[in-house]
This record gives C-alpha cells, sequence and structure tokens, in this order.
C-alpha cells in the first residue's frame, strides 16, 4: 500500500483528527500550568526505569491491548450461544489473569523473598532496603520457636505490625523491598579511597541487613590469595628485585593474618599497617573486585532461578490447571471415560451417555 492510499484512508484521517485534537488539549492544559503537576506526575509513573517499563505501563498494555481485546473477541465469536460465549470468558479470566497478574507481581515478589534471604545467608545486602526483623533472637529449633513464642505473647502488636509490613514490603510492584541492580552493587561496593570510608561501608552493611563480619573476612581473604599467589609465583627467582617484593609479600600476608584474627574493628586501630591500608583501598577502589563479583553473580542466579520458576508454571502448571478445570467441567463421569476415546472416536455421542455432544465437541475443540 503506497502512503498516498494510507493517508488518504478514511479511518487513518478520522483517527489523525482525533489524535491531534487530544495532543492540542494535552498541550493547552500543560501550557496554562493548571494542570502541569498532574501531566507530570502521570509521565514520572510511565516512564521506564533503565530498560524495564514502568509497572503502569506494562498494567496498562496488558489489560488493554491483551485482556479487554480478548473479551470483546470472544462476546462477538458467538453471540446467540451465552453459553459458548461464558465458557470462553471463563477460559480467558482463568488463563489470562493469572499470566498477567504472574509477570506483573510474581517475579518482583520472588526477587524480594530469595534476594532477602540471601542477604541474611550471604551477608551481603542485596536489596534496597532490609526486611524488619520480627524477632530479636537467633536461637534455632525447638529453643528457637520457644523464644519466638515469648516474644509474641510479651508483644503481639509489634510483631504484627512487622510480619505485616514485611508483606506489604514483598507484594508492592512499584516499591518495597526490591533486589539491586548491577549499577547499584558497583556503587556500593567500590569507589572508596580511603579507610575511613570502608569503615563506614561495613558500619552500613549491618544496618542494611548483612553481615560485615562474614563480609570483612571475604575481603581479607581475597587479599591473602593475592599475596600467596604473589609469593608462589615468585618462588625460586633469585632476582634482587623480586626477592625485595617476596620479602614485601610476606610481610603484608603476616599482617593481614592479624587484621583477619581482630576482625572489621582492626579497621578502627590508629597503627593499622600502612601497606594493609593500600591493599584495603586499591582492593575497593576496583569497580570489579571480588566482593561486587560475587554479588553479580549472586543477584544474577537469583534472578535466573525466579525467572525459571515462573516460566515453568506458565509454560506447563498453568495449562494442566486449566486441562483439569476442564475435564471438571466437561467430563462428569471420568471413571467410565477413556479420553482417548475424545480425540479419536468419529461420534463422540456414542461413547457415554453422561457426556454432551456439544461438550465433547468442545473439548475436542481445546485439545487441538
Amino acid at each position: 500500500m503506497s502512503i498516498e492510499k494510507l493517508t488518504s484512508n478514511p479511518f487513518v484521517q478520522k483517527t489523525s483528527k482525533k489524535l491531534g485534537k487530544a495532543c492540542t488539549k494535552i498541550g493547552a492544559a500543560v501550557s496554562d500550568g493548571k494542570h502541569a503537576d498532574t501531566f507530570k506526575k502521570v509521565i514520572k509513573k510511565l516512564e521506564p526505569k533503565g530498560g524495564n517499563n514502568s509497572f503502569f505501563a506494562m498494567a496498562g498494555l496488558m489489560i488493554f491491548t491483551v485482556l479487554i481485546p480478548r473479551v470483546r473477541t470472544a462476546m462477538k465469536r458467538n453471540p446467540d450461544n451465552k453459553e459458548a460465549t461464558k465458557d470462553e470468558i471463563m477460559e480467558i479470566l482463568f488463563r489470562d489473569c493469572q499470566t498477567i497478574a504472574i509477570v506483573l507481581f510474581a517475579l518482583k515478589i520472588m526477587n524480594s523473598v530469595i534476594a532477602g534471604k540471601a542477604s541474611k545467608l550471604k551477608g551481603l545486602p542485596m536489596t534496597n532496603k532490609p526486611y524488619q526483623k520480627v524477632f530479636n533472637h537467633d536461637e534455632k529449633g525447638i529453643k528457637g520457636l520457644i523464644e519466638s513464642g515469648k516474644e509474641i505473647l510479651a508483644n503481639p502488636l509489634d510483631k504484627a505490625k512487622k510480619v505485616g509490613k514485611n508483606f506489604l514490603d514483598t507484594i508492592n510492584p512499584i516499591g518495597g523491598v526490591e533486589i539491586l541492580n548491577n549499577d547499584a552493587f558497583i556503587s556500593k561496593y567500590s569507589g572508596y579511597n580511603g579507610v575511613d570510608e570502608i569503615q563506614k561501608l561495613f558500619t552500613r552493611i549491618d544496618s542494611e541487613g548483612g553481615n560485615s563480619k562474614k563480609i570483612f573476612g571475604n575481603v581479607v581473604d581475597s587479599l591473602i590469595k593475592k599475596q600467596e599467589n604473589i609469593i608462589s609465583s615468585q618462588k625460586g627467582l633469585k632476582n634482587a628485585g623480586i626477592v625485595a617484593d617476596t620479602t614485601k609479600a610476606k610481610e603484608v600476608l603476616s599482617k593481614l593474618t592479624e587484621l583477619k584474627e581482630k576482625g572489621v574493628d582492626g579497621l578502627k586501630d590508629k597503627a593499622l599497617d600502612e601497606n594493609v591500608k593500600a591493599q584495603l583501598v586499591d582492593f575497593f577502589k576496583n569497580p570489579n573486585n571480588d566482593l561486587v563479583i560475587e554479588t553479580k553473580k549472586l543477584a544474577s542466579g537469583l534472578r535466573t532461578a525466579a525467572l525459571a520458576i515462573e516460566a515453568l508454571y506458565l509454560g506447563f502448571g498453568l495449562p494442566a490447571l486449566n486441562q483439569k478445570r476442564l475435564e471438571k467441567k466437561y467430563l462428569k463421569d471420568k471413571d467410565s471415560f477413556d479420553m482417548s476415546q475424545v480425540n479419536n472416536c468419529a461420534n463422540p455421542s456414542l461413547i457415554n451417555q453422561s457426556v454432551k455432544t456439544n461438550e465433547v465437541k468442545l473439548y475436542q475443540d481445546f485439545l487441538k
């Protein structure tokens, strides 16, 4: 179709005029200042975040371009058969509404929950904010249950509020607890130019739901491994410069071992070795240090696992549930009914008197 034919089409011309009028009204509303703030808020809600569309844009897209058109088509397909129309709409609502809800909510919920658990287990804060700690004890097993029960009885309202807050933070699709992206991990765990800044980082780790002792131990282990590799690679070489480097590496290794024994509080020591300080600063200056790399890998694995679970349900779980729903609706005497007969029999009405002819036909159409 040429551009002239397209633009001369009555439908295209009518649509263009309506769009032009709508844009003129929007422009006038913004320019007079009365609705400028409202317009900006709407645009902000629809603005994509990084490579992802906003929640409101995705919700609008799925409802107005998927769900509503599908329901309208179903209503027009068999206008004289109300039962068939009702069945098709129920089919759409059962499958499409679940799919939309999963895409909009489930992935975010799974990412939030598993990232929160990973932060607790690995000691790495991986979310924009931590879940509220419901219980103050760290006991496990029966003793832990007893302590939890005591805390609940002592202040049930406070515990209920914390549980409710954590639940809302999990299901909130436009806020709450969210897993960080790679840029946030680089910003959080690198770019520090002094021991004072590094010390503040480890202070924040605990307040953000992580474990500063565990993370500090991992960082020092990485620095120790680096010195051990230097010593190993230069072993047996007699060059004067190499001997000096090896000696320095051994000294740094010894100081790092001492620092690991002291733990994160060793950063406060005013007598902290200058070479150790230099190693720490060099580590955290690097945007691709071991801490950043580990966090990226963990976050990527968590996101992949959550996406795989969602895809498996949509690809296998949901169709299976829908088939069970249809079997229950259309096949009333399932014990005496052979499913293979429905697919192969030329005259379904002879299969079983309890199965209506039109119901078998509908089910056959579904299985095609």
